[in-house]
């Protein structure tokens, strides 16, 4: 797919501050894009940095350079081409996060004023005070965010069982147990089970709204990139290993190495912690070649490095 006089450029950098430029051109007549960059700009302001978002885009924009996203590079750029797209997906995420927001928030308050309506204080109910059902139901009722709702206690969940809602204590406990079976325990159950259901899907949902932004720019800045190479007829060194691995297709002799495989008989790969999956499946068939004519190759590298992932490491 390169035509013949391409040319390899090896420094990023430059690469970047060119491809940020010719985005931030696009500021004013892409709303999505200036929304994006304005909520980038508002991060940067919360957390003391410059509000000046260029330099920072551009430190940013290098994420587009990491193994794992230029694994799936080519499902965002595709994926994200359309701009329906992400008016679709913010519509989705919002009716998750939602759904359990205002179904979690109608049962505790139904709860809260059917002990009202009874005129029960906290000394009839099971536990007073440290029961932590009061507190349960007022953050199920009140709180406006996912993140607060809170999975029930064991002494939540005693309230299950209609008996072990009144307190010795209580001089009505025959009421309450009544009420607590008829009304009570079922909305309790159903709030628990509601969730256990939706909880992570509408707290998933939740975090991804609220980094939306940062997707979009990661795309928009892809995009931007590959127009730039296609214009310039450039291939970066940082895409080397993509494309050879495009190239292999997990072949035993890919023609690509059979020079090579043959020229070399041993290898040795230094600083073996900081090399990535994709780094060495095209390495592997390199190697294969060569034990599989007797020869003996040579990883060095240190395991416990390995755990930081630079430049992509894989422990495994």
């Amino acid at each position: 797919g390169l035509v013949g006089d391409y040319r390899l450029e090896v420094e990023t950098d430059a690469v970047l501050e060119e491809v940020i430029d010719n985005l931030m051109d696009e500021l004013g007549n892409n709303k999505e894009l200036t929304d994006w960059v304005v909520e980038f700009a508002k991060e940067n302001l919360e957390n003391e940095r410059p509000w000046d978002v260029r330099s920072n885009l551009i430190e940013f924009a290098s994420e587009i350079f990491r193994e794992e996203f230029k694994e799936i590079e080519d499902e965002v750029i595709n994926t994200t081409s359309s701009r329906k797209y992400f008016h679709d997906l913010r519509k989705v995420l919002l009716e998750e996060r939602d759904y359990f927001l205002d179904a979690t928030e109608a049962l505790p308050k139904k709860v809260l004023s059917i002990i009202e309506e009874e005129g029960w204080i906290e000394s009839d109910i099971k536990y007073g005070r440290t029961s932590g059902l009061f507190g349960f139901l007022q953050k199920y009722a009140f709180d406006k965010t996912v993140r607060a709702k809170p999975e029930a206690s064991d002494r939540v969940r005693d309230f299950m069982i209609a008996t072990n809602w009144p307190s010795p204590k209580a001089t009505n406990a025959k009421r309450i147990i009544e009420i607590a079976g008829q009304k009570l325990v079922p909305i309790i159950k159903e709030l628990i089970q509601l969730r256990k259901d939706h909880f992570k899907k509408s707290l998933s949902a939740d975090v991804v709204l609220q980094n939306l932004y940062v997707f979009g720019l990661v795309a928009d800045i892809s995009r931007k990139l590959r127009e730039y190479k296609d214009e310039n007829n450039l291939m970066l060194l940082a895409d080397a290993p993509k494309f050879l691995n495009g190239v292999i297709q997990d072949s035993d002799t890919p023609f690509i190495y059979e020079k090579v495989g043959s020229f070399y008989k041993n290898y040795l790969i230094d600083e073996f912690q900081d090399t990535s999956s994709m780094q060495w499946k095209n390495f592997l068939p390199l190697l294969t070649n060569s034990l599989d004519q007797g020869y003996t190759s040579l990883v060095v590298g240190d395991v416990k490095q390995a755990i930081y992932r630079s430049r992509g490491g894989d422990l495994k």
